[in-house]
This record gives structure tokens, sequence and C-alpha cells, in this order.
């Protein structure tokens, strides 16, 4: 009994040193691929930008009132008084 006892005993501390061995992989695999996204959204935010800048002044100020401030179309062409 002694020895099923200690073996069962092993087998409990066993999975639970693997579960959080899983758990810690989880959680530094989680903080790697905040990081990454942080990252890709820094860069993708840049590449707007130039795009932005790229445009005429009527382009940016259309697709600024649209995108970021939510303006329809129609509302659009109406702040701007154009068709």
């Amino acid at each position: 009994m002694t020895i099923v006892h200690r073996r069962a005993v092993d087998r409990v501390r066993s999975e639970e040193a693997a579960d959080q061995r899983e758990i810690r992989a989880y959680r530094e695999d989680t903080s790697y691929d905040q990081v990454s996204e942080v990252v890709e959204d820094r860069m993708q935010a840049e590449r707007v930008h130039r795009c932005l800048d790229s445009l005429t002044d009527l382009q940016r100020d259309s697709v600024r009132l649209a995108y970021y401030r939510g303006y329809t179309y129609r509302e659009v062409a109406g702040l701007l008084q154009v068709p």
C-alpha cells in the first residue's frame, strides 16, 4: 500500500509540475506575441501615415473624416462641400 500511495503522490506531483511548465510557456509565448503585435501595429500606422501624406489635401481630409472621425461618405461630401 505504501508503494502504491507513494507512486500515486509522485504521479500527481509530476502532472502538477507539467501543468505549471505549460502555464509558464504559455505566458512567455503570450508576452512575445503582444510585443510583436505592438511592433506590427506601429509599423502599419507608419505606412498609413506615409500613404496619407502622399494624398492631396482633399483626399487626405476625406479619408480622415470618414475613417478616423466616423462620418459617412455623404456627410464627408457635405462637410467638404464636394460631390
